[in-house]
């Protein structure tokens, strides 16, 4: 009786390290899901400043022809 509760008590303690393991691996597909999030964020952000660049160089484009006009 005392090896069968032994080994019961073996096998519930392996379940739950499964289980404390699983969590920890679900924890970690979340951070990997939020830290994927804010980059999908920073890419964004990204991709506002290069269109903010690409304004500004269309507006001194646009004032560079304005400029010649004028010399015309």
């Amino acid at each position: 009786m005392r090896l069968e509760c032994d080994g019961i008590q073996g096998i519930q303690e392996n379940q739950a390290i499964q289980e404390i393991q699983g969590i920890q691996e679900n924890q970690a597909i979340q951070e990997i899901q939020e830290i994927q999030g804010i980059q999908g964020i920073q890419g964004i952000q990204e991709n506002q400043a290069i269109q903010g660049i690409q304004e500004n160089q269309a507006i001194q484009e646009i004032q560079g022809i304005q400029g010649k006009k004028q010399v015309i």
